[in-house]
């Protein structure tokens, strides 16, 4: 009666009296499922912005223990979100390792996992690697150049794990921020500082070095960009920011032409009915 109650209540927006049903319901009840009302209770709490209520009863769901392991690992993924929302950024990363431990324990809540992972990388290597310039002083250009790579080298390493959760969502996230990792260091090569003591004739040598050293790493960037929409048709996986990111940066690709970056987006139309069409007259 309590549960079916509450069900009712929070179906209605009645707060007040689905909370006191939820939790008339955990305390009366002696069955071993009881805590998913703590579950539902969190989630009702958040949809309210009542964070801290939230977060509370989502960790006394997690204590106390459920037959359902996907809920569980959704409450600490619940639980970073919250924690980054409210930009308490160690907090969060330390929920988000949470997560994939507890996927790693019960097996259940891939989706979740693989979302914290993704969170992990993005937050934290990538944005370190995107903030990392290249000096105008020519003698430290090459070591920077080499230690870009290496972060370059090891963001693609990360992002293979994710891949490898097999979770269709966060697949074409990964390989989106491939392709936008590969066209970033592409364009921080072409747009290296030229040393001042070099001549007009050898300032357009270095240039040319520059553009022949980047373009492999541009058009890795477009495989990327070109596998993600492939799979994300392949898998059903209507992951709209990242789409919209991958369709942006092949639109944008000189070296594709205008008639193949008008036929990705026609394959974009099949995947999100949403894009804004007026790409296609390109």
């Amino acid at each position: 009666f309590w549960f079916n109650s509450a069900l009712i209540y929070d179906g209605f927006n009645r707060y007040s009296q689905a909370s006191q049903a939820y939790l008339e319901y955990f305390k009366r009840s002696k069955k071993a499922e009881k805590t998913q009302a703590l579950f539902l209770l969190a989630e009702m709490k958040k949809r309210q912005g009542r964070s801290t209520e939230a977060i509370s009863y989502y960790n006394q769901f997690l204590n106390r223990g459920s037959t359902d392991r996907k809920a569980l690992v959704e409450s600490a993924f619940k639980i970073a979100e919250i924690k980054k929302a409210k930009r308490q950024k160690p907090e969060a990363k330390r929920w988000y390792r949470r997560v994939i431990n507890l996927y790693q324990k019960y097996k259940a809540g891939m989706f979740y996992a693989a979302q914290a992972k993704f969170q992990l990388i993005y937050d934290e290597p990538y944005a370190q690697y995107i903030k990392m310039r290249i000096p105008a002083d020519p003698k430290k250009q090459q070591s920077a150049v080499q230690a870009k790579l290496r972060l370059f080298n090891k963001l693609k390493e990360d992002l293979k794990q994710v891949i490898r959760f097999d979770s269709a969502y966060q697949v074409v996230s990964a390989l989106v921020l491939m392709g936008l990792a590969s066209e970033h260091i592409g364009d921080t090569i072409y747009n290296s500082p030229i040393p001042k003591t070099l001549n007009k004739e050898e300032k357009k040598q270095y240039k040319a070095g520059l553009k022949k050293t980047a373009e492999p790493f541009k058009r890795e960037g477009i495989k990327h960009y070109k596998l993600a929409l492939s799979r994300a048709r392949d898998l059903s996986a209507y992951n709209e920011e990242w789409l919209e990111k991958a369709v942006h940066q092949l639109a944008k690709a000189q070296a594709l032409g205008r008639s193949t970056v008008a036929q990705e987006v026609n394959l974009r139309k099949e995947i999100l009915p949403t894009l804004l069409y007026d790409w296609s007259g390109m």
